[in-house]
């Protein structure tokens, strides 16, 4: 079958749009202030990691996000109801570190789907915490900061909210062992 000429010229132009946007992406972070200092007083960041059968990965996850050089932050996890090992790791973690916060696991209400739930119930948590919560960031169990992701990524949402930003999506560095 012959693919007509108007669709893959259409192809080509997303492909070249996207590659564009990726360029430019790199650039801006490649530029990006990396000497952005941790404020005097600190606003604290909850980083939130749904984590459902992720015994590979949550053990290096959390312990990245624990090795940050920002000072104010909480770790909450909620585990959907774990067959693996995933539930006596994340124990283990809490009670070796207070700023690890294991969020109970709820039974999934009509309507909802998975992780999205497991995010709610991580926010609701963090709302209904005495301390006070300032920032929500949240990641998959197999993402690793680097130990300056917080500051830098706390001081680029800082620079955006200047302008009017309220939420701020950020793009990983991404290590594959194949093309």
């Amino acid at each position: 079958m012959l693919v007509p000429a108007w669709l893959l010229l259409i192809s080509a132009m997303i492909a070249v749009m996207a590659l564009a946007m990726t360029l430019l992406n790199l650039s801006l972070y490649r530029r990006s202030d990396r000497s952005v200092r941790e404020p005097t007083d600190p606003p604290r960041i909850d980083v939130c990691i749904p984590a459902r059968n992720e015994a590979e990965n949550i053990e290096a996850c959390v312990r990245s996000v624990l090795a940050n050089d920002y000072s104010n932050l909480v770790v909450r996890v909620y585990d959907d109801q774990s067959t693996d090992a995933t539930g006596e790791i994340l124990r283990r973690h809490a009670a070796e570190d207070s700023r690890v916060v294991l969020v109970p696991s709820l039974a999934l209400e009509k309507g909802w789907v998975g992780k999205q739930w497991a995010c709610w119930q991580m926010a609701q948590h963090a709302l209904a915490d005495a301390r006070a919560m300032d920032r929500l960031l949240f990641i998959d169990a197999d993402v690793r900061l680097a130990g300056d992701c917080l500051r830098r990524t706390l001081g680029e949402a800082e620079r955006l909210g200047e302008r009017g930003a309220a939420l701020l999506s950020t793009f990983p560095r991404q290590i594959t062992g194949s093309l």
